[in-house]
């Protein structure tokens, strides 16, 4: 997560939100946990001579794919946290206050997932932007009025938190 002075950068219209720190380190302990309880499994049926051995095996390597998914989620998170660094160097940054809107829905079977736009001011002119990505942000900044960083050079708003 990026800071801008005292404020982390918690969403981006084009990248969208961050996990939180709560949120990463189950996402990374349960996988450890998958290969880890596997490979006691599988060395424990392999010494009693059990013939679902295999099963311990195939837990850990369920633990194994989803780490390599999580360890390529970060280091695109990583990537990302470069780009925003760049845009928040620009020198003609501007940190105002917004107003969001609903720009679109995705109704799935469990979730419902936004689209929305920023609306703010700048030098008199209204600039409107809309997030790239659905997802279940826009419930968190709906009717609220909400701080951004806008980086003209870049076209890039990110909200603070």
């Amino acid at each position: 997560m990026v800071k801008y002075k005292d404020q982390n950068i918690i969403y981006t219209l084009t990248y969208g939100g961050y996990a939180t720190k709560k949120q990463k380190i189950v996402v990374l302990v349960v996988p450890n946990i998958f290969v880890i309880l596997g490979t006691i499994i599988f060395i424990l049926m392999l010494i009693y001579k059990e013939h679902n051995a295999w099963l311990g095996l195939i837990i850990s390597l369920i633990g194994i794919i989803a780490l390599i998914h999580i360890i390529y989620a970060l280091n695109k998170e990583t990537k990302q946290d470069k780009e925003i660094c760049i845009w928040i160097n620009d020198e003609d940054l501007i940190k105002t206050t917004a107003k969001s809107w609903q720009y679109g829905s995705n109704y799935s079977t469990f979730i419902t997932s936004y689209k929305f736009g920023i609306e703010f001011n700048v030098n008199g002119n209204v600039i409107k932007k809309v997030s790239l990505n659905f997802d279940g942000f826009y419930k968190s900044i709906k009717n609220k009025e909400i701080e951004i960083l806008y980086s003209p050079k870049y076209d890039e708003v990110m909200i603070l938190d």
